[in-house]
């Protein structure tokens, strides 16, 4: 049977790590055929982000079951994301009932490091609902991460004001962060298949516990000295053990100015959000045209099932290229950084930020400008396809007939619109600067995601973190990133401010790594 669009949901998508899940999928899925039901109890500022690159919201009520089961009418794929109130456990059950009696019968389940042996009340709440989960879908797995290398970023602050990342464990324990594109590269793994959604999670999966975890181990020490080679001298950066109030305190005194102060000083700022909001467009733009290819197959294979399918997803491809062009003159009315082969002097100080000076080589150029050229292609191909589709050979009444009349002529209008602003599209489909497109924690943190950290930590202090999971190549058949990539893709974020102390150089500083540093590489995702 030909599916219209497969759809995977995402729970606690208005909480920071639902929410990177939501986004990355949403951009992932540009080659599929395929919705992101985005499922929030408030649709704040990061969902209606989601919601301007192609994900379906849908505002759920706990307390309000039948709610919660409309939501997940239709849906392939749930990711379980636990919400960040003291409620989840309550709710995460209330989500898999619903689920369950939606048919639902695919879930993977996010959940924790030490979930399984650890003793604070978030592990256990963890364990909880992996069971409750579990046992309430048919086809369900786990996937437990280890610290996240993005967690890193809650220390920023503390960085750049004192050139110190102080947290609990000890300078000695050892622990493997693991990257959340790395989370997102399992998931995806799980779920996809020559870019389409499975109908069911593969049953060498089924009932599976994963642990991923980073490719080594490091230290607090190491951390700490992995930092201070990815800033290239620029400042000292120590580590330092606290007890637990301290760091509660710490965590708890955060808020939105203090991750995004460094990038408000910043004399790109304007632009890295413009370019930002400009590649979530194109990532729009081709997960419409996706839609577009698949209504077009519909359309030639000319039977009546076949048209029901091709007009849904014609109308959808519509909606994202219109919603694509939006965001794109929405972008143009607040920056003139467009033209990426002209002379602009900001744009290109900006290529020289991301890529670094003289790192653009030839085989780099090679690979861009093909990927600039079968965007354009395609592009093309859709619009002349569309003008020799012969509506009077589909047996359709008039109504119909002129409903897909009107949206053909209005998709060649958009697309045409979109080809005219095709200056912008060269540097934005340069994949290596694709580590950008993560938003920060959302702060302040909740009571919950402070525990949590404190937890993770606690783990980690008392010793039950010091291993290294191959879980992660079982699934994806890859290496997982190590932490060095991660410090050096975000090594702004880490560099002290003016007034901290200036650097010591210690007996352990190897100094043969300043060369390494010229071959590092770029970006990875």
């Amino acid at each position: 049977m030909h599916h219209i669009s497969q759809t995977i949901a995402v729970s606690a998508t208005d909480c920071w790590f639902g929410n990177v899940i939501a986004r990355s999928l949403l951009m992932e899925s540009k080659r599929s055929v395929v919705t992101i039901r985005c499922l929030a109890q408030e649709t704040n500022k990061h969902v209606k982000k989601l919601e301007c690159i192609g994900g379906e919201i849908h505002k759920i009520d706990y307390d309000r079951p039948e709610q919660i089961r409309d939501a997940l009418h239709g849906v392939d794929f749930l990711i379980f994301s636990s919400e960040s109130d003291k409620n989840r456990v309550k709710e995460a059950k209330i989500l898999a009932d619903c689920a369950a009696d939606r048919d639902v019968c695919n879930a993977i389940v996010l959940s924790l490091e030490g979930a399984e042996d650890g003793d604070g009340k978030i592990m256990n709440e963890f364990r909880e609902i992996e069971k409750d989960v579990c046992q309430r879908i048919k086809n369900a797995c786990v996937l437990r991460n280890s610290f996240l290398q993005q967690s890193f970023f809650l220390w920023s602050p503390n960085i750049e004001n004192k050139g110190e990342i102080n947290m609990t464990p000890r300078e000695s324990n050892e622990w493997a962060p693991i990257n959340i594109d790395d989370m997102i590269c399992a998931v995806a793994c799980l779920m996809f298949q020559d870019h389409k959604v499975v109908t069911e999670l593969s049953k060498k999966h089924r009932g599976k516990v994963y642990c991923l975890s980073g490719p080594e181990l490091v230290s607090g020490r190491k951390i700490a000295e992995t930092i201070n080679r990815a800033i290239e001298g620029r400042g000292d950066v120590e580590y330092h053990s606290v007890n637990r109030r301290q760091l509660e305190e710490y965590l708890s005194s955060l808020n939105e100015d203090d991750l995004d102060r460094r990038v408000k000083d910043s004399e790109c700022d304007s632009t890295d959000d413009t370019l930002l909001e400009q590649r979530d467009g194109i990532y729009l733009i081709q997960r419409g045209l996706a839609f577009l290819h698949e209504s077009l197959a519909d359309f030639f294979r000319n039977t009546q099932q076949s048209m029901e399918c091709g007009k849904s997803n014609f109308i959808e491809g519509v909606h994202r290229l219109v919603s694509a062009t939006a965001l794109f003159e929405e972008v143009n009315r607040q920056s003139s950084v467009r033209n990426y082969h002209g002379t602009n002097q900001n744009t290109l100080g900006l290529q020289d930020r991301i890529t670094g000076p003289g790192r653009r080589r030839d085989v780099q150029e090679e690979r861009f400008n093909r990927n600039v050229a079968a965007f354009v292609d395609t592009m093309r191909d859709i619009i002349m396809r569309l003008k020799n589709i012969d509506i009077e050979r589909f047996e359709l009444d008039t109504q119909d007939r002129l409903i897909i009349l009107s949206n053909i002529k209005d998709a060649v209008e958009v697309i045409e619109n979109i080809q005219k602003s095709l200056d912008v599209v060269p540097f934005l489909l340069d994949e290596r600067n694709r580590h950008d497109r993560h938003p920060r924690p959302f702060l302040p943190l909740s009571k919950f995601e402070i525990e949590l950290v404190l937890e993770q930590l606690d783990h980690i202090r008392e010793g039950k973190s010091d291993h290294v999971s191959d879980d992660y190549k079982k699934i994806t058949g890859k290496k997982p990133t190590r932490v060095k990539s991660f410090f050096e893709d975000n090594a702004e974020s880490f560099r002290p401010g003016k007034n901290t102390r200036p650097r010591h150089p210690r007996d352990s500083d190897d100094k043969s790594d300043n060369a390494l540093m010229m071959g590092r590489r770029i970006s990875r995702l």
